[in-house]
Parts: C-alpha cells; sequence; structure tokens
C-alpha cells in the first residue's frame, strides 16, 4: 500500500464533514478534475483528460444521485437538471476538445460550491442540519434554464 497523501487528507475530510461539508468535498473534487481536465487538453494529454473527466463525472453523479425529491422540493428538482446539463457539458466537451466549454461548467461550479459554503457557515454547529427542512438555507438557485445562470449554454 502506497502512501498518497491528497487520499488520506480526502478519507480524513469525509470522516469529519458534516452532510453540507460532503456536499462541498464533491464540488470540489468536481472543480479539481475539470481544473486538471483543462491542463490535459492544453497539453493534449488525451488519457488523462479522460481520467479527470470521468472523475468529474462520478462527483456528479455522487451529487446527483443523493439528492432527496421528497424533502428538497424545487430545489432538488433544480439541482438535479443542473447535474444532469453539468455531466452532459463533460461529455460534450470531451468530444469537442473544448477547453471553453470546461471553462464555463468551472464557472458554474465554483458558484454553486460557494451557496453551498454559505449553507455550511450558517448551519455551523449542527452536523445533522437539514438543507430541505428549511429552505431558506438552500443555495440560491434559480436552476440552469434560469436568470441566475452564468454562461452556460445550458440548451440541449
Amino acid at each position: 500500500m502506497t502512501n498518497n497523501p491528497a487520499r488520506d487528507y480526502l478519507r480524513l475530510a469525509a470522516s469529519s464533514a458534516t452532510a453540507v461539508g460532503l456536499v462541498i468535498l464533491l464540488y470540489d473534487i468536481s472543480l479539481d478534475a475539470v481544473h486538471r481536465a483543462i491542463h490535459a487538453l492544453k497539453e493534449g494529454d488525451v488519457g488523462q483528460r479522460t481520467e479527470e473527466l470521468n472523475r468529474a463525472l462520478a462527483a456528479l453523479g455522487l451529487l446527483q444521485g443523493s439528492l432527496d425529491f421528497e424533502r428538497g422540493g424545487e430545489v432538488a428538482r433544480s439541482l438535479e437538471q443542473f447535474y444532469s446539463v453539468a455531466r452532459a457539458k463533460v461529455l460534450e466537451a470531451q468530444l469537442k476538445s473544448s477547453e471553453e466549454i470546461l471553462r464555463n461548467l468551472a464557472v458554474e461550479l465554483l458558484s454553486l460550491r460557494d451557496a453551498w459554503e454559505q449553507v455550511d457557515q450558517a448551519t455551523a454547529g449542527s452536523p445533522y442540519a437539514s438543507l430541505t427542512d428549511d429552505n431558506r438555507l438552500a443555495p440560491a438557485f434559480e436552476g440552469p434554464t434560469g436568470e441566475e445562470s452564468l454562461g452556460v449554454d445550458w440548451s440541449a
């Protein structure tokens, strides 16, 4: 077994994180993977780009799979749509070798990640804080077709 400080850090962060902290961690993983894919794209390293985009897809899939539609209501449905489109954009960026698509996606992911960070700060001290029980704590999100979109072309 090899010592991997990054993996050890992620394990420690995940084991001590709140539910919202885990969401933030998945956003961080997605963002890191997208940035590494951009670098690989610039370097012409198709294998590395593919590996990183697969990592981003996996993290987005975990985020999407963790949605609770019964308790999350409209916020969960909006996030479901966002994650579906974000995953499609990852695939499109891979097919088109598009740095622009990845950069725009990173902006969208960072915006939501920052919103979740605000939620985490608002619920500090409550490891069982439920975002869906109090929609005031949910990140402000109009959905991928709403007015709050930050530049990704969300048309299919």
